[in-house]
């Protein structure tokens, strides 16, 4: 056993110092090589060891996250593993076409869908020879059909390569889709582009091979399915190509209304406005009836459809839901279609582009077929990539339905107070009505530098986030709905209106801190007997106390606590009567000291700290502006 112990040691050690050589060497590494794919990319950065080989590297990465891929020896041919044995009873499903499309193509094989797919150049159509072979591969007896997109490079390629293998015996059918919408006829002599719309195609007669269906009955629904699909896609901005830069330029504040997939510019550019705008007019493109359009018949209304939200890239998720959103309202509340299957998310791309596109499929225009499109499109696949984008989806179940209805414990809170302030009101009530307007108006002219701050050192939020706070407050005070008779039922009222109104770290910590002196105010019945310093003493400390506690930074992580927690001192150690004038001044002298420290806390740590130097803590500012205004009150009092 101690000879078994001191071998394991050994192994480790010599692992180490093989880790340790190899990790000198990478730092070692000449930098210019480093910067090989930033040189060669005209000087914008991707994630990309360099553009030569972008494309087998990709196929690399793909084949290594799923173990039931093969690759065609010697060619860009993704495949089934298994291809052997399921083309002896299965029609096979062959697609492809230029890369930068991610998923598409490859990155749907996979059971229910693609038998290979084939992969050219990005945006270039693979040669007839790598098509061939893939034919040849999944040539069974059951047949094989090719699903190509229309563009010339890939009708040509694509088509001669089934010629080919039909003269080698192979029973090959091809089904050309062209799914565009947004070309008017005179444009193209080749017709309608083919873009995201082919996804349907996939699942749909993907499902049919995988269910053991013919040949024959597989092409005669692709081609039915063409005259039913219809796409429209829009960018934000051009897609960058590996080694060549942005594929187009767009004019400010503009997008590209019928972009194609190959970084093509849209047919015309729009001014941008919201993306419902976009939306309508993406889906009047789709059903547009003039002659030079009428791609897809005219909907009728209750007609069953299905929508492919395709990400063309570039966009978030959090872009695509509200999208999602934009595009339903008039599908369902100005059309009355039924949406009845969704698939939203990155399928067809055009590799970085910052855009979208629509795909509709009428399922209740094939009347014939309709229960056998909506099973094939709810067959259950292996593929990651298609079960990643469906969107359980009800269209019949609103959103006012799902509502669920929430008692508040604080729903009398804000019961208008009745009869405001008038003459003869109590002094302290107007005071402290000023006070707090004063407060709220100086957070509002003060947001643009706070903004201008949080941009350097944050996220840029602060400046908004207070300024939200500010006016919902103010908002408040206008009605008459503050409690300013109950100064405890008015913190408590403070806390409800910036946690509602402001949101994110900032609309918490001011939440805790007036909730904290709410607390303190209403277990101290007799505080507001006290001095202006013993109130401002007793309730500062709460307040900042709660910050800390549930905050977790303190005084020197850069943070308002900066501020908060010197002017409490103050109070507390002071033996004479308190200096407000000098309080207003030193509550802005500690917001801009904050510029030389270390942040420890909030989004500022994260950063580097040559960024933060001689840039005064967003937070700080915005506290020691209120502040300076209730110091500045009090002083006037005091005099």
């Amino acid at each position: 056993m101690p000879l078994l112990v001191f071998g394991s040691v050994v192994v480790d050690w010599v692992f180490d110092l093989l880790f340790d050589q190899r990790l000198k060497k990478l730092e070692l590494q000449d930098t210019e090589d480093v910067c090989d794919a930033h040189t060669e990319n005209n000087g914008f950065i991707q994630l990309i060891n360099n553009s030569t080989d972008v494309v087998n590297e990709g196929i690399d990465g793909l084949l290594r996250a799923n173990s039931n891929l093969s690759l065609l020896e010697g060619h860009r041919v993704v495949i089934r593993k298994d291809i052997g044995t399921y083309k002896k009873n299965h029609v096979t499903l062959i697609s492809g076409g230029g890369s930068g499309h991610e998923p598409a193509h490859a990155g749907f094989v996979g059971n229910g869908l693609l038998s290979a797919a084939v992969c050219g150049d990005v945006f270039s159509s693979p040669s007839t020879s790598q098509i061939l072979a893939a034919i040849l591969a999944c040539a069974g007896e059951m047949g094989v059909v090719v699903i190509v997109k229309n563009y010339t490079g890939d009708r040509l390629n694509f088509g001669l390569a089934v010629e080919r293998a039909k003269c080698e015996g192979v029973r090959v059918e091809m089904i050309v889709v062209a799914d565009d919408c947004a070309l008017p006829r005179e444009k193209s002599r080749m017709g309608r582009r083919g873009v995201a719309g082919t996804l349907f195609f996939h699942k749909i007669l993907g499902s049919m091979a995988f269910s053991g269906e013919s040949i024959d009955s597989i092409v005669k629904q692709g081609l039915e399915l063409q005259q039913y699909v219809g796409t429209v896609g829009v960018a934000l901005s051009a897609c960058r190509v590996p080694g060549v830069g942005p594929s187009f330029q767009l004019p400010p504040s503009n997008c590209g209304l019928g972009v194609g997939i190959h970084g093509e510019a849209g047919v015309a550019n729009r001014t941008y406005t919201t993306v419902e705008n976009i939306a309508r007019d993406m889906i009047s493109l789709i059903f547009n009836q003039d002659k030079e359009y009428g791609y897809v018949p005219k909907p009728v209304e209750g007609d069953e459809f299905a929508l492919l939200l395709n990400n063309l890239g570039g966009s978030s998720i959090l872009e695509l839901n509200v999208t999602l959103n934009s595009v339903l309202k008039p599908l369902n509340e100005e059309l009355n279609l039924k949406i009845v299957r969704v698939y939203m998310g990155s399928l067809m791309t055009s590799i970085d582009m910052q855009g979208f596109s629509i795909s509709l499929l009428n399922i209740s225009a094939m009347k014939q077929r309709q229960a056998s499109i909506l099973m094939n499109l709810d067959n259950k696949t292996e593929v990651v990539a298609w079960n990643a984008v469906c969107v359980p989806f009800d269209s019949t179940c609103s959103i006012e339905s799902r509502k669920i209805a929430v008692s508040s414990s604080n729903s009398q809170l804000f019961a208008r107070e009745g009869k405001g302030l008038r003459d003869g009101e109590r002094e302290s009530e107007l005071f402290l009505a000023e006070t707090l307007r004063k407060c709220c108006e100086a957070v509002i002219a003060h947001e643009p530098h706070i903004t201008q701050l949080d941009m350097i050192v944050g996220d840029g939020d602060c400046g908004t986030t207070m300024l939200q706070g500010a006016t919902a407050i103010l908002s408040h005070l206008e009605q008459n709905m503050l409690a300013l008779h109950s100064h405890s039922k008015l913190a408590l009222q403070l806390s409800d209106i910036v946690e509602r109104s402001m949101g994110g770290t900032s609309g918490a910590v001011y939440s805790i801190f007036f909730s904290a002196i709410s607390h303190i105010l209403l277990s101290n019945a007799d505080l507001m007997e006290g001095t202006a310093a013993e109130i401002s003493r007793t309730c500062l400390g709460a307040g900042v106390e709660a910050i800390v506690r549930y905050g977790g930074a303190s005084e020197g992580d850069r943070t308002m606590l900066d501020v908060l927690i010197p002017v409490h001192r103050y109070l507390v150690e002071s033996q004479v009567e308190i200096d407000w004038e000098y309080l207003n001044g030193y509550a802005h002298l500690l917001a801009m000291e904050t510029a030389n420290l270390q942040a420890r806390s909030g989004r500022s740590s994260y950063l580097p700290s040559e960024i933060l130097k001689n840039h005064a803590d967003p937070g700080a500012v915005a506290a020691s502006v209120w502040l300076q205004e209730i110091f500045s009150a009090l002083h006037e009092e005091q005099c």
